[in-house]
C-alpha cells in the first residue's frame, strides 16, 4: 500500500504553483507602481463581461472590469486579466483585455495572448526539458524499473519519443482533423448523408477514440499514415431511424425547418458504456444487444461490454479509415469509408431472446491516390511536406465527397425495410 507522505505533499504544492505561474511565465511583466485598474468592456469577443471583484469576490456590474495588477509585453503592449461568470453563472474563467498607454480598454482576448505583435510568440520547443518531465512521468508509475530525470543518458533516450509525438499532435492538430472537419461540414455532404440517415465523423480526439481495448496506436505524421475516425448515431428503434430520415427528407422538400434538433454523431463512443471495467469489450455495436448480455462485474458491479441497458434497439455506426505509406518512388493514401447498421430483433414466442442483426448500408467506398514523393523523400512526414500531404488530402477527399453523393438514399432505406413483428420496438422493455 502507498502512503502520504510529507515529501509528496510538498512536491504536489510544488506543482500546483508552478502549474498557477505558467501563464506569467510569456514574457508579459507586472508593472511595478502601476494603480488598481477599473475599464468598462461589455464583451470579450461575442462573450458577455461579468466579472468578479478581485478585492470582496463579489460580482461587479456588468460591463465593469476591475485589476490589481498591469501587465506589459515586451512590445509596450498593457493587458489585465480578470474572472469572468459565464454559462448561466455556472462556470469561472479567466478572461483578458489589452489596454493603451492609458490604460483605456482596446479590446479583449479570450486566452492569454500570444503573439509576434505582442512579443510573446511561441519561440519553439524544449525537447530535453519535456524528456526529463517523461522520465519523472515514468518514474511516479514505474519506480521499480530505476527511472531517474537526473539520468542524462536516460532523457537523452526519450527525446526522440517526445519529438515524435510531439509531431504527431502538430500534424493531426494543423492538417488532419482541420481537413477532415472542412470535408464533413459542406452542406452538400451532410445533407446528402442526412437523408440516408448515416452519422458524418469528425475530426478530434473523441472521433478517434479507438472502439476497442486493444491499443491502437494511429500515426498522423508519416511516413506511414493509419487511423480512423468513427462516429455512432443512436435510435430507440429501427422506426424511429426511419421517421428521423423521412422528415428530413420532407423538409429538404417542402423547404420548411426540420423540427427539433438534427441528430448529431454520438460523441466519444466509450461514454455510452458508463464505467467498464478493463477487461471488457469497447464495441459500438453493444448497445444493440439485450438482456443476456448485460454481465456485471461481481464486487464492482461494472458492466462487462459496452451496453446501454435496452435503452437503444438500434444504432447506425460509421467509420472512416486513412492509410497512407510510400510504395516505390510514390506516396499511396487510400480511404474506406462504411456505414453499418445494427438492431436488436423482437423475442421469439417463446421468449427467446434473438441476437443482433448487423448489415452494411451500401458497399464499402473506397479511394486511392497516388503521388510522386515530394523531392525524391523516401520517408516524408507531414511536419516536413504540409503542403504535399494537404494537396493529397484534399484530392483523396474531394474523390471520396463525389462517391458518397453517389449514394442511393432508397437504397439505404430499403436495407432499414422490415417487418413489424421482426424488430424489437421501444415498449417498456424487460431488459430494463
Amino acid at each position: 500500500m502507498n502512503f502520504i507522505t510529507k515529501e509528496f505533499i510538498n512536491k504536489l504544492i510544488q506543482e500546483q504553483l508552478e502549474l498557477t505561474e505558467m501563464p506569467r511565465n510569456l514574457l508579459w511583466a507586472d508593472l511595478e507602481g502601476e494603480d488598481p485598474v477599473t475599464v468598462n468592456i461589455d464583451s470579450i469577443k461575442g462573450i458577455p463581461v461579468n466579472a468578479i471583484d478581485p478585492d470582496t469576490n463579489k460580482q461587479l456590474e456588468p460591463g465593469v472590469v476591475k485589476a490589481n495588477i498591469v501587465r506589459q509585453s515586451p512590445t509596450g503592449f498593457r493587458m489585465i486579466n480578470f474572472t469572468n461568470v459565464e454559462e448561466n453563472g455556472t462556470k469561472r474563467v479567466t478572461r483578458y483585455v489589452i489596454l493603451d498607454d492609458q490604460n483605456n480598454p482596446l479590446y479583449g482576448e479570450i486566452y492569454l495572448p500570444r503573439a509576434s505583435k505582442y512579443g510573446t510568440e511561441w519561440t519553439g520547443t524544449d525537447l530535453e526539458k519535456l524528456a526529463k518531465q517523461r522520465v519523472t512521468r515514468l518514474q511516479r508509475k514505474q519506480s521499480t524499473y530505476g527511472h531517474n530525470p537526473e539520468d542524462n543518458l536516460q532523457v537523452q533516450n526519450q527525446v526522440p519519443e517526445v519529438e515524435a509525438r510531439l509531431n504527431e499532435r502538430w500534424a493531426k492538430g494543423k492538417l488532419v482533423n482541420p481537413l477532415f472537419n472542412s470535408f464533413f461540414k459542406q452542406p452538400a455532404i451532410i445533407k446528402h448523408l442526412d437523408s440516408c440517415g448515416i452519422p458524418e465523423v469528425r475530426g478530434g480526439a473523441k472521433f478517434t477514440e479507438p472502439t476497442t481495448n486493444i491499443l491502437r496506436k494511429y500515426s498522423y505524421n508519416g511516413p506511414r499514415l493509419q487511423f480512423n475516425y468513427h462516429s455512432v448515431r443512436d435510435d430507440k428503434d429501427v422506426q424511429d431511424a426511419l421517421d428521423k430520415i423521412m422528415q428530413f427528407r420532407v423538409s429538404e422538400y417542402t423547404g420548411e425547418k426540420m423540427k427539433g434538433k438534427r441528430p448529431e454523431p454520438t460523441k466519444m463512443v466509450r461514454q455510452y458504456g458508463g464505467n467498464v471495467y478493463s477487461g471488457g469489450a469497447w464495441d459500438s455495436s453493444q448497445r444493440a444487444l439485450g438482456k443476456s448480455d448485460f454481465k456485471q462485474t461481481p464486487v464492482y458491479k461494472l458492466y462487462m461490454k459496452n451496453v446501454q441497458r435496452g435503452e437503444m434497439a438500434f444504432n447506425v455506426i460509421t467509420d472512416l479509415d486513412v492509410i497512407g505509406d510510400v510504395v516505390g518512388n510514390n506516396y499511396l493514401m487510400t480511404m474506406s469509408f462504411t456505414a453499418t447498421k445494427s438492431f436488436r430483433p423482437a423475442d421469439t414466442e417463446e421468449g427467446q431472446e434473438q441476437r443482433p442483426k448487423r448489415g452494411n448500408l451500401f458497399d464499402p467506398i473506397r479511394v486511392s491516390k497516388s503521388f510522386p514523393l515530394p523531392d525524391g523523400d523516401s520517408t516524408p512526414t507531414v511536419r516536413e511536406h504540409i503542403t504535399f500531404f494537404k494537396e493529397l488530402f484534399e484530392q483523396s477527399l474531394s474523390e471520396l465527397g463525389n462517391k458518397l453523393l453517389e449514394i442511393d438514399p432508397d437504397s439505404v432505406l430499403e436495407q432499414l425495410q422490415f417487418e413489424p413483428d421482426e424488430v424489437m420496438t421501444n415498449q417498456p422493455q424487460q431488459n430494463n
